[in-house]
């Protein structure tokens, strides 16, 4: 416990986690929730304060103590509509988590394996952007405009109030309207040219390497090694001239108060990976990271018929059914509260139990049915791909199929059998091989009784299953969900092992072994359709799409999930 003592605390629980996802003899060990270990992360001084106010005034030390987290800003920023998703602890935990799982300083000579990382940098972070929109259609607002002039004022301001109940820092904010400005060991000018180059990369079709040869940007190798570059990775192919302009970016934005250390201020949340989706510049600034991926992708040819059909299987229908609602194709969100221990990462002076009640995004469970005809007369096993987006942008006009493409979110994919014949393929939507459930806390792991398993901590790594569907509206709002059956013979891995954690491993990947899956990632939603092109057009007989309705409910379940009616102001 000395070197806990001794160095900076927020160090010492990455090496530490990073050291027991990373080695293999550690990689069955259950890891905490990381808001538990490192609360100031994710809690506002005003709720830690609260919460000392509380044990200060508790009867004695055994009394169960609750205070209630309160979100960032209020109504009258218009972001603060989607605060519930930005300051989401599951949201913050699973990038972290990623980012964990996935460091840029990582190359092959510390060992493991870390397959298609930058392919995976992007796609990860491409569906964040996705969601993101979606959230923001549901609230009535515009889809998020990219940070792509760094010499425009930022209009966002945010105000974190995140202190560190260990040494003091505050995560400093930032006023609406500030400007960005060179800072110490970079300057905007390079950050432009670094994109430059970057664009012109992506525009000829190769790159440079350090030998100043020409590295092709062709699939199915192009996009990860745009990842690397853009990130940019220890692997990058080229760091001195493509530069860093990913990383670089979030350093610039997190200094903007105080660009020359002048006053010797600490960063804004965009330092931290931990931290960094709650501001909303994070959304701005990726926007413009992906646009740099969809340009590269935007390049490419869009895919032919043979490509994405599958002869043998014709699918002739989708539906979705909620368990609540039981009625098909209309799924139900709601709020539901959680309680998350505080006093296990915050020395209160007392030994109470003090829990801080969060209100999240939830949505009922329901199922999917999909109706299958296997025409081959043989049993086949297939790759089963299940995306949602919006039908309508932010004026209510109906999205073009170019605009739709960048908005489908991945909700599941997974493998299954199909026998000769027709058949209905069922599957729930809590086993999406997108999400994780909710991480046990301290007092669950201290009395759990469960095994440990291998590649347990590599599995804290997902996003979160409370946040599968997106809010939709009180009054409905529709949306198209496509499901696309592929051939698993061509999509196949070879000599992946039976028992690997893939829970989440369409963003995650798999730990030190092949990413499951050897199409690209999104596909067939990855690539630019042909002008003018409409759903029904692209739409093949191993693919079906349906409207559904998701509607915002505004009910609130409790921690002992009993329903409450929505609240009327």
């Amino acid at each position: 416990m000395a070197v806990r003592v001794e160095v900076n605390e927020e160090i010492y629980v990455f090496a530490n986690m990073s050291a027991l996802i990373q080695r293999k003899d550690t990689s069955h060990v259950r890891l905490p929730p990381i808001e538990e270990v490192l609360p100031y992360w994710y809690f506002p001084s005003t709720v830690i304060s609260k919460a000392d106010s509380l044990v200060k005034e508790a009867a004695d030390e055994t009394e169960r103590l609750v205070v209630n987290y309160e979100f960032a800003h209020n109504e009258r920023d218009h972001e603060f509509r989607v605060a519930y998703f930005r300051e989401d602890i599951a949201v913050n935990s699973h990038h972290w988590h990623w980012h964990v799982a996935y460091p840029f300083t990582w190359e092959p000579s510390q060992g493991g394996m870390k397959d298609r990382k930058g392919e995976l940098f992007y796609y990860m972070h491409q569906q964040v952007i996705a969601r993101y929109d979606v959230e923001r259609l549901c609230n009535s607002l515009s889809r998020v405009r990219p940070l792509s002039d760094l010499r425009e004022p930022v209009k966002e301001g945010y105000f974190p109030n995140l202190v560190s109940t260990i040494s003091g820092t505050h995560y400093e904010p930032r006023s609406s309207n500030m400007l960005l400005k060179d800072i110490e060991g970079n300057t905007l000018e390079r950050l432009t040219l670094w994109k430059n180059r970057i664009f012109e990369a992506v525009h000829m079709k190769f790159a440079i390497n350090e030998k100043g040869e020409r590295v092709p940007l062709v699939e199915p190798l192009g996009i990860d090694i745009l990842g690397s570059m853009v990130e940019p990775a220890a692997l990058s192919l080229n760091r001195p001239f493509y530069g860093e302009y990913h990383n670089f970016g979030h350093r610039i934005i997190a200094r903007i108060h105080d660009p020359e250390s002048r006053y010797s201020e600490s960063r804004g949340v965009m330092s931290s990976t931990a931290t960094a989706m709650r501001d909303p510049i994070f959304y701005r600034w990726h926007k413009e990271i992906d646009n740099i991926f969809n340009e590269y992708k935007e390049g490419l040819q869009p895919y032919t018929k043979s490509e994405v059909e599958w002869g043998d299987v014709v699918v002739n229908n989708v539906s979705v059914r909620g368990d609540v609602t039981k009625n098909t194709n209309l799924l139900q969100t709601y709020w539901q509260d959680r309680e998350v221990l505080l006093s296990s990462g915050v020395d209160f002076g007392r030994t109470n139990p003090v829990f801080v009640n969060m209100r999240h995004l939830q949505h009922e469970e329901f199922q999917y049915d999909i109706e299958v005809d296997n025409i081959s007369g043989n049993e086949r096993k297939a790759t089963v791909r299940i995306f949602l987006a919006p039908v309508f942008d932010e004026f209510q006009d109906k999205l073009s199929l170019t605009e739709q493409r960048r908005l489908y979110c991945e909700l599941d994919k997974y493998q299954t059998n199909l026998k000769a014949g027709k058949q209905v393929i069922t599957r729930r939507s809590e086993q999406s091989n997108v999400t994780l459930p909710t991480v046990m806390g301290f007092n669950q792991l201290a009395n759990s009784n469960l095994p440990e398993t291998p590649e347990e901590g590599f599995c804290g790594c997902g996003w979160p299953g409370h946040l599968l569907l997106p809010k939709g509206r009180p009054e409905g709002m529709r949306f198209v969900l496509v499901v696309v059956l592929t051939n698993w013979e061509e999509d196949k891995v070879e000599n992946l092992p039976d028992k690997v954690c893939g829970d989440a491993a369409s963003y995650c990947g798999l730990r030190n072994q092949k990413y499951p899956d050897k199409r690209p990632m999104g596909f067939p939603f990855d690539r630019r359709f042909s002008t003018g092109a409409q759903l029904s057009d692209f739409l093949t007989s191993n693919m079906a799409e349906k409207e559904i309705i998701i509607r915002h409910s505004g009910e609130i379940v409790d921690v002992k999930g009993i329903f409450q009616p929505a609240p009327i102001f």
